[in-house]
């Protein structure tokens, strides 16, 4: 991974050294790991909720259709 970071080019070569001790900016840093740990929950809680709510509005409220496919019950 380290490799592979360093030898990224940013285009143009005009941004500055790229990702150049980007891993060993995360892999030292605790603050940094931190906020990924914490975007990362982030973006997971938001998907989770966006999944269990969703759907069934979506069903319940959608003229004509019978059958929910995330809770397998009939709607009439």
């Amino acid at each position: 991974m380290k490799d592979l970071l360093d030898a990224h080019i940013p285009p143009g070569g005009r941004l500055g050294r790229g990702h150049k001790d980007l891993y060993d900016t995360i892999k030292n840093s605790i603050h940094f790991q931190l906020g990924l740990a914490l975007a990362s929950l982030g973006v997971i809680t938001s998907l989770v909720a966006q999944h269990i709510s969703f759907p069934e509005a979506i069903h319940v409220h959608t003229p004509g259709f019978g059958i929910s496919t995330s809770a397998r019950r009939i709607y009439t």
